[in-house]
């Protein structure tokens, strides 16, 4: 990990797979991608079980969470890459669903936050990380 240079935007890869989830937070600089942090973790059950939509929503919150002091105190912008479809979902449902609200507050109380539609081919570091625990959880 790198310490965070104020004068570049942070970027933020965010994938979460059946099982887990998995974030990379990182800085590009003179061409080289430089980690400023880096996680994943297992779903429990109850969430392994939900819709894809859901495990994408919550793989986003727990990246902002983990990391919210970083985002809300960088004077850059931040840029969220994550497959867009749980975004546009999230936006339909959160009239319907306290969670999905209470997701959308969240996310909205960023100032400095832009999510981005990426190609999921294009994820493969977070894609990785979110795939890594498939033998693991089946295995059990």
């Amino acid at each position: 990990n790198h310490s965070v240079n104020e004068l570049l935007p942070l970027l933020i890869m965010v994938d979460s797979s059946k099982v887990a989830t998995s974030y990379m937070v990182y800085q590009i600089i003179e061409g080289e991608i430089l980690t400023v942090d880096m996680d994943s973790r297992i779903f429990s059950e109850t969430e392994m079980a939900q819709p894809s939509i859901t495990r994408e929503s919550l793989g986003i919150a727990y990246c902002l969470r983990k990391n919210e002091v970083f985002i809300r105190v960088h004077p850059r912008k931040t840029i969220l890459f994550t497959d867009c479809s749980s975004l546009i979902f999230l936006s339909r449902a959160s009239s319907h669903n306290m969670k999905y609200y209470e997701m959308s507050l969240f996310l909205s109380s960023f100032a400095r936050l832009d999510i981005v539609s990426f190609p999921a081919k294009n994820m493969f570091l977070c894609d990785l990380g979110s795939r890594l625990f498939f033998d693991y959880t089946f295995k059990r």
